[in-house]
């Protein structure tokens, strides 16, 4: 059973990475475009395949448990999911679909540069541009790696994440609760993380959070704050993360994670079509979520359709985001 290819107003957020697995209290949120209706709860055990998926190797299905709940992350498309028995006792619904795109870090930043046509090149360059006469010159931004510093870099960027439309309307922001700035504290002791913020006037307006993943690094949050979104930090921030992720010897590749969005397909080096798969057994209450969460989604694709058609699109985003 399928779902539609969804926005990432509907995605959901897990704790698991990189092939790892995990118990977890997975919410299935019922949604209309980014407006949340209501969700249902499933304790369900994740397999993440994301770290296989960027690192381009062979993903196998075939042995997945037949007897409890699974939720299946970054299944690429090509994997033969339909060889598993799972599909004759369980019930199987591709919950998300989507592209995992990620920037291979190898051959140096001026040639990745060099493989965007000249219009984006120059679009690139003049916001950088832009951002730079206005920071006095240069660009501010600070890297946090160390676990005495995580906690700067945490307040600061809660104050740039609490004026996100993903916080504010996909509740995607980075998390405020104390267990989280503890659990990234002892990830920097490992040096399995590290964060930046990128200031104005001292004032931070956007961050990026990333963590380990195999040889590369894998983003989780991000964002920046509206009020100065003609400057277009986010761009601006990302573009030289990326260029450090180049000059770092360490890092093979640069991974945006799960989920669709256009920056990621427009950066990336690399994109593999894949898909989030919820396991359940064949109960009606899991057949009416799974059916009634099918719906939503057609009826919000169709929305995005129309008003793509009338050109409303970008005017409803720009409201959204408060430009």
């Amino acid at each position: 059973m399928s779902g539609p290819r969804l926005t990432h107003a509907a995605w959901p957020r897990l704790s698991a990475k990189g092939g790892r697995s995990a118990k977890t209290a997975f919410l299935l949120e019922f949604k209309l475009g980014p407006y949340r209706i209501t969700s249902a709860e499933f304790v369900v055990m994740t397999l993440d395949f994301g770290l296989l998926t960027v690192s381009e190797q062979a993903v196998d299905t075939s042995s997945l448990s037949t007897d409890q709940a699974l939720y299946l992350r970054s299944v690429p498309d090509h994997a033969n999911l339909a060889a598993s028995p799972i599909f004759k006792t369980m019930l199987v619904y591709e919950a998300y679909g989507y592209d995992r795109s990620w920037v291979v870090t190898e051959g140096g930043f001026d040639a990745y540069l060099a493989s965007f046509s000249k219009t984006s090149r120059k679009g690139l360059k003049r916001r950088q541009k832009k951002l730079i006469e206005r920071s006095g010159g240069r660009l501010d931004i600070r890297r946090y790696d160390h676990a005495d510093q995580m906690a700067t870099f945490h307040q600061n960027a809660r104050v740039v994440s609490a004026k996100t439309f993903q916080e504010k309307l996909m509740n995607d922001g980075l998390p405020a609760d104390p267990s989280f700035l503890d659990e990234i504290k002892a990830k920097a002791s490992e040096h399995q993380c590290y964060g930046t913020i990128l200031y104005l006037d001292e004032q931070p307006i956007s961050f990026l959070y990333c963590e380990r993943q195999g040889s590369g690094w894998l983003a989780i949050f991000g964002g920046f704050d509206p009020d100065y979104a003609n400057l277009s930090p986010g761009t601006v921030h990302l573009l030289s993360e990326l260029e450090a992720s180049f000059d770092n010897p360490n890092a093979t590749f640069f991974d945006f994670g799960p989920g669709p969005s256009d920056y990621k397909q427009f950066f990336s080096t690399h994109d593999v079509p894949c898909s989030d798969m919820l396991i359940l057994d064949k109960t009606w209450r899991n057949r009416l979520a799974v059916e009634t969460h099918k719906l939503l989604g057609m009826i919000s694709e169709k929305g995005v359709q129309m008003a793509t058609a009338l050109r409303l699109k970008e005017r409803i985003r720009q409201m959204i985001r408060g430009r």
